[in-house]
Formats: C-alpha cells, structure tokens, sequence
C-alpha cells in the first residue's frame, strides 16, 4: 500500500503541481482512514462476537483474548492510516525521518512482546519494563 501510494505522489511531485499532490494525498488519506474503519467494525463485532463465543480457552482468560484482539486491531489500523503519510515521507526523500520512525516502530514491537511476556507468566505489566535497559526480543 504504500508503495502505491507512493507512486502517486511522486507522480505529481514530478509533473510540479503542489494543488494536486494534495488532492492525491487527502484522497489516499480518505481511503485509509475508510479501511481502518472497516478493520475496526469487523474487529468489534465479529472478532469479540468469536472471542465470546466460539473460541475455546479457558473461561478466566476470555478477556486477555479479547484485550489482545483489540490491542492488534488498534496497531493494524494504525498502521494503515499511517500508509499515505509514509509514502509521501517516500516520495519526498526524506529517508532520515523514515529510518527513525522504522526504529521507534521496533523499540514499540519489542515492548509489546515484552508486554504479552508478561502476561503469559502472569508478572504485572509493571514489573515487565523494570529491566528495561536491554530488551531482549527474541523467542
């Protein structure tokens, strides 16, 4: 997704016209934000509607599963809208801005998988990020 929407801002980039890049990124914006939308309905309704009902865990942990289906759905919809704004980083060349927000965006996963550690053995939350100065992300 972001390669395409890439392609088409740098499309308009090069032909110069500044109006246009806009109305390519607002529009690329508008469809995101419409998939992130759907992503969000499908993964209230059917997603808790199978968590609740069909998935079969242990009663005591229906709620983590639900937590987690709704923890993931909140990163894949950010994760969408974020597409157009990337590609545009892209087609701008700003590839500095675009390293350091690759990085960030691993030190976040790291954290989330330390988070999900934790809640596997159940620690609280709390005690996961005390060591904290080197996280070891691997299984």
């Amino acid at each position: 997704m972001i390669a395409s929407t890439y392609r088409f801002i740098a499309f308009e980039l090069g032909a110069k016209n500044p109006q246009d890049v806009n109305k390519v990124f607002n529009m690329s914006l508008l469809i995101h934000l419409c998939i992130g939308l759907l992503i969000f309905i499908l993964a209230e309704s059917f997603g808790v509607y199978y968590g609740m009902r069909q998935l079969v865990v242990e009663p005591e942990k229906i709620n983590d599963a639900v937590f987690i289906l709704r923890l993931s759905a909140y990163a894949t919809i950010a994760n969408v809208v974020s597409v157009p704004y990337q590609g545009l980083l892209v087609a701008k060349e700003y590839f500095s801005t675009t390293a350091k927000i690759e990085v960030l965006r691993s030190f976040f996963s790291c954290a989330m998988q330390r988070l999900h550690r934790s809640l596997k053995r159940h620690i609280r939350p709390t005690e996961a990020f005390l060591p904290f100065v080197f996280i070891d992300c691997t299984y």
